[in-house]
């Protein structure tokens, strides 16, 4: 069974606690979309590379926090809002790593988490503490 997962993530990178946590979410992932930025993207990439996952870049136009990754695919590059939309709007589920503990209205990640939450897809976010949570939306 096919499991395309979108991942969004802080540009300061993971915690220990989610890092080891995202490890787990991503076994039988079976590819990830992320988007191409310095920080928790690049480190979703590595491991994803590392279990074999193929990988799917979505940068954004602007390049000053592109990370440059190896991806099996590239999408061309565009704005963060529309690429952010773009990642969930391609897969089947997101995967989170939000930066703090509290939803943040002017964070990317935050903005992706709302967009997939608004097309009814599911969402795994794991929180600094290392806590998953799995959102499903209601019918």
């Amino acid at each position: 069974m096919s499991r395309e997962a979108g991942f969004t993530g802080t540009r300061g990178g993971l915690k220990v606690a989610q890092a080891d946590a995202l490890r787990e979410v991503l076994q039988g992932v079976t590819r990830l979309h992320h988007g191409d930025c310095v920080g928790a993207d690049a480190e979703a990439y590595a491991m994803a590379r590392q279990q074999g996952t193929p990988t799917e870049g979505h940068p954004p136009s602007n390049y000053g926090l592109r990370a440059f990754t190896m991806n099996d695919r590239d999408h061309l590059p565009a704005p963060y809002l529309v690429r952010n939309r773009a990642i969930v709007d391609a897969t089947d589920e997101l995967i989170a790593c939000p930066g703090k503990m509290q939803e943040n209205v002017r964070s990317g990640t935050w903005a992706t988490i709302r967009h997939a939450r608004a097309t009814g897809k599911p969402i795994t976010i794991i929180w600094p503490t290392g806590e998953v949570r799995l959102e499903i939306a209601e019918p």
